[in-house]
């Protein structure tokens, strides 16, 4: 991907400091990628992925983290 720096992004109701990196996909069919296809990651050593944000053939679609396990 490519990383197109620190963005602050509103998750769940909570401004937080992230990193986003674009992602290109090769999927074909209903989940053909049309735009962007972002994953923002915590701006912290773990870099964890709180939300990603794509466009796709069939519209739009947005997956946030929903809980976080210390693993």
């Amino acid at each position: 991907g490519i990383n197109k720096g620190n963005i602050n992004k509103t998750i769940k109701g909570k401004t937080r400091k992230t990193r986003e990196v674009a992602i290109t996909t090769k999927l074909s069919g209903a989940m053909e990628q049309k735009g962007g296809l972002s994953v923002f990651l915590s701006d912290d050593v773990r870099h964890i992925p709180l939300l990603i944000e794509a466009d796709v053939k069939i519209g739009r679609f947005t997956l946030e983290l929903n809980k976080k396990s210390n693993w």
